[in-house]
């Protein structure tokens, strides 16, 4: 395990039975971590070893919400910007955005503006997975666009949720 990992893992708590959970900065902001399940077994290295570079996996998120998008009608992403755009206030899409529209044709520019707020690790379920959460701005919602990875690296959801 990576000294980054090993150092991820030594500043979370115990949340509970099998649950570890705690906060890390990156980028300016604070990123929430849960690990559920024995990150030592199974499946657990695979999935914790991928956060040793959380701007990567940041941008992997980013990368699996382009791809969602292009796939057409009834995108999760799209939903999420349209929704966005029609409750923000003006002088926070500009706070966000700057003053160009691009944001509102380009999805990669959309997506530039997600932070990565949020990071789960579930080993205890049928399912392992890592999952990772993005955020318009960071703070200007509560909502979030989820992506989720299976420990072979394959995508296998994208929602409005965690």
């Amino acid at each position: 395990m990576k000294d980054e990992v090993k150092a991820l893992l030594a500043g979370l708590e115990p949340g509970g039975e099998d649950e570890l959970c705690g906060h890390v900065q990156h980028g300016g902001q604070l990123v929430s971590v849960d690990i559920e399940g024995d990150p030592h077994a199974g499946p657990g290295p695979a999935l914790i070893g991928r956060l040793d570079d959380l701007e990567a996996l940041g941008a992997e998120a980013r990368a699996a919400l382009a791809a969602e998008h292009r796939a057409g009608e009834g995108s999760v992403v799209e939903l999420y910007r349209a929704h966005h755009a029609e409750e923000l206030e003006p002088d926070e899409i500009e706070a966000c955005f700057g003053d160009g529209d691009a944001w509102r044709t380009e999805i990669t520019v959309f997506l530039e503006h997600c932070v990565l707020t949020g990071v789960a690790v579930l080993l205890a379920g049928e399912e392992p997975s890592l999952m990772v959460d993005l955020q318009l701005g960071g703070e200007m919602t509560d909502q979030v666009l989820c992506v989720a990875w299976d420990p072979t690296g394959r995508v296998l959801h994208v929602d409005m949720e965690s």
